[in-house]
């Protein structure tokens, strides 16, 4: 019995038994070999679907339920892809294409009408036959060097510049586009803040306040404080200014001059002005200053000098004005006692003049009139005096005649006196008395009579 040169498959002679056992060694070798040409074999199709989510349909292994590992397919792309892209073989779901690096295909990744080989890594269709690909273009690639990139083959046309170094000016300089192989910026140990001019930045470098321009400096000593200095057009100049710490000055009655030229490092404080008048307490005319206000004019009137002679009724010299001459109030060298009636006070002077005093007397006169029934002692009638008298004069007029008692000087005894021609009238008088008392002796001599008394 011989076998085949490649498999070594029995092939029984003619004088072989035939044996049940050889053909199905034979059978599962054949099988073997025929599934690994399954596995190992590319098979081609068109791709339908729009781009990026490819879909083909492969006849060979429809029989196949899944994809398996190593599966190789190769796919004519029917539209050019944007992006990342996929496949989906014979309804197995999509799977992601991605090169041999593991990327996601860019943009014109697969071209359109163009074969390209797969094959199923159990994860991921994986490109075969490209590189890591990649978006290379001539520019990006040095001079003299090539590479092949996602457009194919590519020559590069960046410049070598070799080592470029550079140092800083006022303006900017430009490094040439193109290949470096290294070079410098040149630095200065002076470009620190203390050398730059306040207000300028050199590289980021801010300059420091205290380095300023000071060309246009004005400044003299007599306006810079003492004790403090400034540099003016280059040179230190020390200021002589005096300062004045806080001083309070108070009201006086002349000018208070704080002098020119002095820095004033202290609150110079005014004192209020004082007091509590008001111009219902000055002199009209003059003015003053007070709490109340400044160069306020008096109201209060003046009375100049006069003289006030008493009289009846009382003289006001009225309040809110000021006195500004002498008030005299008249006297009267006559004001005394003896030249004012008695019981009568002038200006707290009593009065001791009497009628006597003055050489005469004091009288009094009036009538009393008796009825027909009105006479005895019974009928007594008194008249009160405001004297005590010395003399009483009693008489009657009864129409035709007068009848009149004699003036009888009384002689300090309670005597009766018949005064009338026929004793009708009957005059009691009291020592030391003013009353006197009067009856009729009879009907017969009722009347009127008249009756003086004098002191």
């Amino acid at each position: 019995m011989k076998n085949t040169t490649n498999y070594k498959l029995k092939k029984p002679e003619g004088t072989d038994v035939v044996n049940v056992e050889d053909f199905n060694s034979n059978a599962d070798i054949i099988d073997g070999k025929l599934k690994e040409l399954e596995t190992n074999e590319i098979f081609y199709a068109v791709a339908t679907g729009s781009a990026n989510n490819y879909t083909v349909s492969i006849s060979a292994i429809s029989t196949l339920s899944t994809y398996f590992d190593g599966l190789a397919v190769c796919v004519k792309i029917n539209n050019a892809s944007t992006g990342a892209s996929t496949v989906n073989v014979n309804g197995w779901g999509a799977k992601a294409i991605v090169d041999s690096m593991g990327n996601q295909i860019t943009n014109g990744g697969l071209k359109k009408d163009m074969p390209y080989t797969l094959r199923y890594n159990g994860v991921n269709f994986i490109l075969q036959g490209k590189g890591g690909g990649g978006n290379v273009t001539a520019d990006k690639l040095l001079i003299g060097t090539t590479a092949t990139g996602d457009s194919g083959a590519i020559v590069g046309t960046m410049p070598d510049n070799g080592a470029i170094n550079i140092t800083p000016g006022a303006t900017a300089k430009t490094i040439p586009q193109g290949h470096t192989s290294g070079g410098t910026v040149a630095g200065d140990s002076n470009l620190i803040t203390e050398n730059i001019k306040e207000g300028v930045s050199i590289f980021g470098v801010t300059g420091k306040s205290s380095v300023v321009d000071t060309a246009d400096g004005l400044a003299t000593a007599s306006q810079i404080l003492a004790g403090a200095s400034a540099y003016v057009n280059g040179l230190k100049v020390l200021g002589n200014i005096q300062s004045r710490s806080a001083t309070t000055y108070n009201p006086s009655t002349t000018a208070q001059t704080i002098p020119q030229g002095l820095y004033l490092s202290g609150d110079q404080t005014i004192a209020p002005v004082t007091g509590t008048a008001n111009v219902g307490h000055v002199l009209t005319g003059y003015t003053f200053s007070s709490a109340n206000g400044i160069n306020l004019t008096g109201t209060i009137p003046s009375k100049g000098s006069a003289t006030i002679t008493p009289g009846t009724t009382n003289q006001t010299i009225v309040s809110g004005q000021y006195i500004l001459g002498n008030q005299t109030i008249a006297g009267d060298s006559n004001l005394i006692a003896s030249n004012i009636k008695s019981g009568i006070s002038i200006f707290g002077v009593t009065g001791n003049v009497t009628i006597q005093s003055l050489g005469g007397v004091v009288g009094a006169k009036g009538s009393i009139t008796f009825g027909t029934t009105e006479y005895g002692t019974n009928y007594t009638k008194t008249i009160t005096l405001g004297f005590v008298p010395t003399v009483i004069n009693v008489y009657m007029y009864n129409g035709s005649a007068i009848r009149q008692g004699t003036w009888q000087t009384i002689d300090g005894t309670n005597n009766i006196v018949v005064v009338s021609q026929s004793g009708a009238i009957a005059v009691r008088y009291t020592v030391n008395s003013n009353v006197i008392s009067m009856y009729v002796n009879s009907s017969g001599y009722s009347g009127t009579y008249y009756w003086m008394a004098m002191q």
